[in-house]
């Protein structure tokens, strides 16, 4: 059960990520960053890594998978890896024509996916599972690198995608990941850090062009950019979403898949606290209203519960909640 009571006893996370065998060679401990490195090298899956100059904090980003971030650690090599990874589906080997759920941290997605708009399914068809097909720019088509440093990677690409009710749009999407360092980060949760805090932050920037000649309605349909993220669950692991408490109306949203129980959700004094342990399916959503100005009073109340270990992960280039990211939950 999630209770905010218990926030001060649950932070343990695991101590040794490398192991040493008896013949004295490394081996590779599985929820490592390092583990997950040689298992995409190993299915000859290339990557590019964004790397703090301690080495710490890494983001990794996989060009052909639409530029993802697949994930990231505090700790370099040793560290806990933070996004989800499809172990099972890679390691078969196959290529679906409707959706290769590979997994990942952050994904480029766009919407809708359903309705008379949605990019997912052909005109006239009934729109059921067994119709439903992730455009393959979303999907198996690579991004194109445009520019990359240590600390940054620009994508771009080109694409044309038709709606359920025939609505053609030609369009440049433009992602680029950025790992932040401490400044950054305390600057933009207006903060302050401390030495002994490890910290893995970045943030996307995306945006879509209408490069077509035809203007986009709303007669016609348009088009939402999204960021869906897959993260490694645990029975503790917590999403925190801070929310401004001087709006009117609902909080949160969370009847989409029905009512989530409340001992997976939790609102209280600017934060939502949302249970993510893998073992119930929902879905929650932010009114606009709601949407904070300040990370600063979040990020205070978290760092009373722990004040040794803060993995922040700031996300998207618009001011909707950022996620305080922590590798054993509360």
């Amino acid at each position: 059960m999630l209770k905010s009571t218990k926030l001060k006893n649950t932070l343990l996370v695991g101590a040794t990520a490398i192991l040493v065998s008896c013949g004295g060679q490394k081996e590779i401990k599985m929820g490592s960053y390092a583990y997950d490195a040689q298992f995409l090298k190993d299915h000859g899956i290339e990557y590019t890594e964004l790397v703090s100059a301690d080495g710490n904090s890494k983001v990794m980003v996989i060009p052909a998978w639409q530029g993802r971030v697949m994930t990231t650690s505090a700790s370099g090599d040793e560290g806990d890896s933070y996004g989800w990874i499809n172990y099972r589906f890679i390691n078969e080997g196959k290529v679906s024509s409707q959706f290769n759920p590979v997994g990942g941290e952050e994904r480029f997605w766009l919407g809708p996916e359903g309705g008379p708009f949605s990019l997912y399914f052909k005109e006239g068809q009934e729109q059921v599972y067994d119709n439903w097909i992730v455009p393959p720019v979303l999907d198996t088509e690579a991004f194109d690198i445009k520019s990359q440093d240590n600390s940054s990677i620009r994508f771009v690409k080109d694409t044309r995608l038709t709606n359920a009710s025939g609505t053609t749009f030609d369009m440049n999407i433009d992602r680029t990941v950025s790992l932040m360092d401490a400044g950054e980060v305390a600057a933009d949760f207006n903060i302050q850090l401390t030495n002994d805090m490890k910290i893995v932050a970045y943030k996307s920037e995306n945006k879509i062009t209408n490069t077509g000649d035809k203007a986009w309605t709303k007669e016609g349909g348009l088009v939402s950019v999204w960021m869906l993220g897959c993260f490694n669950p645990t029975p503790t692991t917590t999403v925190f979403i801070p929310y401004k408490q001087d709006a009117e109306g609902t909080i949160v949203n969370d009847e989409y898949f029905g009512k989530i129980p409340a001992d997976r959700l939790i609102k209280e004094n600017g934060i939502i606290y949302f249970k993510i342990d893998g073992l119930y399916r929902s879905k929650l959503g932010l009114p606009a209203c709601r949407h904070p100005i300040t990370h600063s009073a979040v990020y205070r109340r978290v760092r009373e519960f722990w004040p040794s270990y803060v993995s922040i992960c700031s996300r998207h280039s618009w001011h909707i909640p950022s996620v305080l990211r922590f590798p054993g939950g509360y």
